[in-house]
């Protein structure tokens, strides 16, 4: 097998999270990802969250708006996957990573919820869903994890999905 060289974005809530909670998860699934051979890239590290028990609420902006620009140009330009960590979490922000990721660049999505969580069509609309980092992790490795599975990922989805979608968007014309 070749070696993996996949990047993975971590999404996850943060507003309104314990700070000290977003660190310590983020560390642990960035360390599960890389017993994987998988790069991850976590908001909450890339931001340098701090490691305190208070809740983050991003009141300041201007650094918001860098945040979510940078969040972005990771999405577009660095990573090759997207993971949403705990998905069941409402969060306009990962929402929106999410639609990026997945309903722009066409790029796999994978999601976590906790046991327990019903799915309904996330079973069809993501690339997968697990109840298991590790599980995930390992999926990742294993289908996305090299330049050519992308792009063999990547053009069984545009085979299966394009000419679909170049009709779609000429109704949307109505």
């Amino acid at each position: 097998m070749s070696k993996v060289d996949c990047k993975v974005y971590i999404a996850t809530k943060m507003t309104g999270c314990d700070k000290a909670e977003l660190v310590a998860r983020a560390e642990r699934v960035c360390e599960i990802f890389r017993e994987y051979g998988i790069t991850p890239i976590s908001p909450v590290i890339e931001e340098k969250v701090a490691n305190e028990s208070v809740k983050l609420i991003n009141a300041d902006k201007e650094r918001l708006a860098k945040f979510w620009k940078r969040d972005k140009e990771i999405i577009v330009k660095e990573s090759h996957v997207l993971f949403w960590d705990h998905a069941e979490q409402k969060s306009f922000g990962v929402e929106r990573e999410y639609a990026l990721n997945r309903f722009c660049l066409w790029k796999p999505t994978v999601i976590y919820v906790a046991p327990g969580t019903p799915t309904s069509v996330a079973e069809w609309e993501d690339d997968a869903v697990f109840t298991s980092v590790h599980a995930a992790g390992a999926f990742i490795a294993e289908t996305y994890g090299t330049r050519e599975k992308r792009q063999e990922w990547r053009w069984n989805m545009l085979k299966r999905s394009f000419g679909k979608w170049l009709f779609n968007q000429y109704l949307a014309w109505r």
